[in-house]
């Protein structure tokens, strides 16, 4: 059970990193185009890029705490029933 969840947040967390390999990849696009014909444009799409990074590397950390957390809990003993024990 906990290895499914950890293998769901596994997934999950390289999608996030892919994405922010991404970001990064036009950031550097965006500050090497020294051709750009409205500055404003520019800095608004430099702006868009560092607050989506900042998003998905929040989300990063998240997916991290959320393993980590998983991976520390203890797996319930199972009734006969496939349901966990009452405590």
């Amino acid at each position: 059970m906990h290895a499914d969840v950890i293998a769901r947040l596994e997934s999950r967390r390289g999608n996030v990193l892919r994405t922010l390999e991404h970001i990064r990849s036009q950031q550097r696009e965006v500050a090497a185009n020294t051709e750009w014909k409205d500055l404003c444009a520019q800095r608004r799409r430099s702006e868009l890029l560092s607050e989506l990074f900042g998003w998905y590397k929040l989300k990063l950390e998240r997916i991290d705490h959320a393993i980590e957390r998983v991976a520390s809990e203890p797996v319930p003993r199972l009734s006969r029933a496939g349901q966990p024990r009452a405590s």
